[in-house]
């Protein structure tokens, strides 16, 4: 969906409050984030000739890094360190473009399926922006929060749990 697409079903969740653009783009791009934390496009990218122990800056729009083909550290400044040197494969999680004022005809970057959360998460912080401690009004926003999450953790599910997976516990004394 294009932002334009996403303002109107946002418009139907609430009734068409009159929000303005600044505030839905605001609403839009944290949920974006939100979403591509745990199912966002994996990408890859090559480190040609890396050498062992440097620190490479990280890809861009990198959110988290999800497989490299060697042992890695991240430094404190935030740099990528190879164990050893080559060529390297990096594959991460990357953050999505995010919306601006100015392009109402932005495709959102997720796949598809997720589209329709984002104006979920916005219904819940416009009801929780307009509650200012009114019961009934912050249940609104709890009440589209809780559709986001659980239509979130649904649709993950569907596209076949992308991210890390826990697959069984370990006790250890």
């Amino acid at each position: 969906m294009d932002f334009a697409a996403l303002k109107n079903s946002f418009a139907q969740l609430t009734a068409d409050a009159g929000v303005d653009d600044a505030s839905l783009v605001v609403w839009f791009n944290e949920a974006q984030l939100d979403i591509a934390l745990e199912a966002g496009n994996v990408v890859k990218q090559i480190f040609a000739d890396a050498a062992a122990g440097i620190g490479y800056d990280k890809p861009p729009r990198c959110i988290r890094v999800e497989d490299c083909s060697v042992n890695y550290t991240i430094s404190p400044e935030g740099k990528l360190v190879f164990a050893v040197g080559g060529d390297i494969d990096v594959y991460y999680r990357q953050a999505p473009r995010e919306f601006a004022l100015s392009d109402s005809g932005m495709k959102c970057e997720l796949d598809q399926l997720l589209h329709s959360l984002i104006p979920l998460f916005a219904a819940s912080r416009y009801w929780d922006q307009e509650s200012e401690g009114d019961y009934e009004e912050s249940g609104h926003g709890n009440k589209w929060m809780n559709y986001y999450l659980q239509g979130k953790a649904q649709r993950i599910k569907t596209l076949g749990g992308w991210g890390n997976q826990l697959d069984r516990w370990t006790v250890e004394d």
